[in-house]
């Protein structure tokens, strides 16, 4: 193969707004859709198991969807109101300081 058929494809993050942070909330951070393809309540239903072991653990959804008001109904009928926080949707700059500072990025 020669060079001039090999390109470079740079990732689209902006390492100047998302690098490694303290990681010093003891969060897990959503961010996405509130839609049923994204995974939502299929995260709700794992963060009620793991909420069970680590009550401490919170939850914060960054985004919404036409599935906000289910996925609002879900969490309150599980117990979860108290670990859950919908922030919808958030400037840049704000999702790139909640990822540092959260313990995980979720992606169910």
């Amino acid at each position: 193969m020669g060079q001039a058929s090999v390109q470079v494809l740079y990732n689209g993050v902006d390492h100047e707004a998302f690098f490694p942070g303290s990681r010093r909330l003891n969060q897990l951070v959503f961010v996405g859709n509130l839609k049923r393809d994204k995974g939502i309540y299929e995260l709700l239903a794992a963060f009620g198991v793991v909420n069970n072991l680590e009550p401490e653990l919170e939850l914060m959804l960054i985004g919404s969807g036409g599935e906000e008001a289910g996925v609002r109904e879900v969490v309150k009928s599980q117990g979860l109101a108290e670990s859950v926080t919908f922030c919808g949707a958030l400037p840049h700059d704000d999702v790139a300081l909640a990822l540092r500072e959260s313990r995980l990025l979720v992606l169910p």
